[in-house]
């Protein structure tokens, strides 16, 4: 009897979950229409080019939720889309987990934690990055504000990672299981967003 009432309330569990997360993409994506329509800045095309870059080792849902927290944070399309690249071409080079990688990458640079970055053999030296950025834009080290100085890490670990693993970029495939495992994902969060209000 307990045993059969565990596996019910295991099973009530997990479909309570898959859909709970439906129900917050689904108020995920609104927020970006939203936001879409208040600033212009079209949250969900970036996504799915973030999913493009990164070779749809990222689901949609993912996706949004790494978006919406580095636009939040201050950056650009572009610099959203080198951070996937990059964390692409490392973790395909290393042989790393992409997931790590991609969350090394992006909280390395929002953080400025050379610690985070030393695995994918990313050398960070805050001074350093800081310094080329000022010299690169005519300024005063010193003077730097909080987000160029992040936007001088984002520079240098950019920078490292197309000079360390670019070159091998049309050489090495991404695993087509993750692939796989990210497109069922995809039709899987889809089907559910469906039935999540009405369940």
């Amino acid at each position: 009897a307990y045993a059969t009432l565990a596996a019910n309330l295991f099973a009530i569990t997990a479909v309570f979950g898959a859909l709970k997360e439906a129900a917050d993409l689904r108020v995920m994506r609104e927020g970006m229409e939203a936001y879409a329509a208040t600033t212009g800045q079209a949250m969900q095309s970036i996504s799915r080019s973030l999913q493009e870059a990164t070779r749809r080792q990222l689901d949609y849902g993912d996706a949004m939720k790494s978006t919406a927290q580095l636009t939040a944070a201050g950056f650009d399309k572009t610099m959203i889309l080198e951070m996937g690249t990059a964390a692409r071409q490392a973790s395909a080079a290393l042989g790393h987990n992409f997931e790590d990688a991609f969350n090394r990458i992006t909280k390395g640079i929002q953080k400025a934690e050379p610690e985070l970055l030393d695995e994918l053999g990313i050398i960070l030296r805050l001074d350093q990055a800081t310094r080329n950025f000022a010299i690169a834009n005519n300024l005063v080290q010193d003077d730097l504000t909080l987000f160029q100085r992040t936007m001088a890490v984002h520079n240098e670990v950019i920078s490292q990672a197309t000079e360390k693993y670019g070159s091998l970029n049309k050489e090495i495939k991404v695993s087509g299981i993750v692939q796989l495992g990210t497109a069922f994902e995809n039709v899987k969060k889809s089907a559910l967003e469906g039935i999540a209000p009405v369940a």
